[in-house]
């Protein structure tokens, strides 16, 4: 009779440990993984030596100076992003013949919202960036000047018809002509 101590089962604990063992150890898994996002490739901008030269070549015969040359590759460069500009965690800019790199808020953590904002705001402000705060500052104000102005013109317009209807009621104006025609008469 064999030894019972030699093939004995090993003991399976309540919480599966025998049996989490075997599934790392065959690579199996009671769960399935978790699905990852995919990351989007974006492809090198490529340019060949010979579309470099002439390029060049056409902006020394314009008299283009270096600054203006390097901003005009810099914003093809940039135009050719699948991204906006301000989305970008670096800002890009040519001065005195070369580029200065600078990181932007974009690649900061957005700032805390104030209590006045709209939940839209915050949102919107970490999409596009700060500029869409000061976008929308600027259109608030233009609304509110195109509201007083809405406000003056249906004031004008309020007197103008009082004006003339105290003209007509006094007779200055002559009121609209009392025509008992049909509509085909009149042309209609």
């Amino acid at each position: 009779m064999p030894d019972p101590r030699l093939h004995r089962e090993p003991a399976v604990d309540e919480h599966g440990a025998y049996r989490r063992f075997w599934e790392r150890a065959l690579g199996v898994s009671g769960d399935p993984p978790l699905a990852r996002p995919r990351s989007v490739r974006l492809e090198p901008i490529r340019r060949s030596w010979l579309g470099a030269f002439w390029h060049a070549r056409i902006g020394v015969q314009a008299g283009t100076t270096l600054d203006d040359f390097l901003r005009s590759r810099l914003a093809r460069y940039l135009a050719a992003l699948p991204v906006p500009r301000t989305r970008l965690p670096l800002s890009i800019e040519v001065e005195d013949g070369q580029l200065a790199i600078r990181a932007t808020a974009a690649a900061l953590p957005p700032p805390p919202t104030r209590d006045g904002d709209d939940a839209w705001l915050a949102p919107l402000v970490a999409v596009e960036g700060p500029p869409a705060r000061r976008e929308l500052v600027e259109l608030e104000l233009r609304i509110a000047t195109l509201d007083g102005e809405l406000e003056a013109a249906r004031r004008r317009v309020d007197e103008r018809a009082r004006q003339l209807a105290g003209d007509v009621a006094v007779g200055l104006v002559p009121g609209p002509p009392d025509v008992d025609a049909t509509a085909e008469q009149l042309g209609r």
